[in-house]
């Protein structure tokens, strides 16, 4: 499987502070919340991956669109299932969103 780059955004943060992630295509979900995780240590040092929750968008990385938060990444499935194709150039891919323990 080749790889692919995915732009990422925490929730509630400007696109101007998205970050890029490279994946497999046959990696899960669950990996990508891993490699999320490692890469903004800060962002989520008191977060395990577990707990977070990932979105798939498609938004301009201008920030003129807004997002929609429509299909929740299911941490089983494999990246393909959600981008069978190469993700659109100049936009933002998934928002990453920190779920509060209870």
């Amino acid at each position: 499987m080749h790889a692919i780059r995915l732009f990422c955004l925490v929730k509630g943060e400007g696109t101007m502070r998205a970050f890029a992630i490279t994946i497999n295509k046959n990696e899960t979900i669950s990996d990508l919340k891993k490699k999320i995780r490692l890469d903004q240590p800060r962002a989520f040092a008191k977060t395990d991956s577990k707990d977070l929750k990932l979105w798939m968008v498609n938004v301009r990385d201008d920030g003129q669109d807004e997002i929609r938060y429509n299909v929740e990444l299911m941490p089983t499935r494999e990246i393909e299932e959600y981008w069978s194709q190469t993700p659109e150039k100049n936009r933002i891919h998934v928002v990453v969103e920190r779920l509060t323990r209870r």
